[in-house]
């Protein structure tokens, strides 16, 4: 099964871009241009990969990564921005993100941070199903 992926940036044409990157690589995109449009979509779709933006004006991506963790504690969150600097990377870290990267991010690059989060996601689902006990972390 594949997994879908979520992008959230306020810049639809770093959202468009990521989408036909990730597409072609054989993904499925769901674009929010907020963070509260994500957490609307969060609400309705089982979605555990999402790139965000950290700077975004209703809602920075920090707010936003806590509070998919805080509901989705088995998520991947990546943050990718375009004003990457050590006091970010550290903020980005408290808040849960698994990880940061700073745009422009070379397409080769996206595709295996979300391949990798693809087979993560996949390999804890497998876990899961796998165990007798009952899951303590709803996939």
């Amino acid at each position: 099964m594949s997994e879908k992926i979520l992008i959230v940036d306020d810049e639809k044409d770093i959202l468009n871009l990521f989408e036909n990157i990730l597409v072609s690589a054989g993904h499925t995109v769901v674009k929010a241009e907020s963070g509260k449009a994500a957490l609307q979509i969060l609400e309705r779709e089982h979605i555990h990969i999402i790139l965000m933006d950290i700077k975004m004006p209703d809602m920075d991506g920090l707010e936003l990564c806590r509070k998919v963790k805080h509901h989705v504690p088995a998520s991947i969150c990546i943050a990718i921005t375009g004003h990457a600097s050590v006091f970010d990377l550290v903020s980005c870290r408290e808040a849960g993100f698994d990880d940061y990267y700073e745009k422009p991010i070379p397409f080769d690059t996206l595709r295996e941070v979300v391949g990798n989060a693809v087979a993560t996601i996949g390999r804890w689902k497998t876990v899961a199903i796998d165990s007798e006990a009952e899951p303590a972390i709803q996939l």
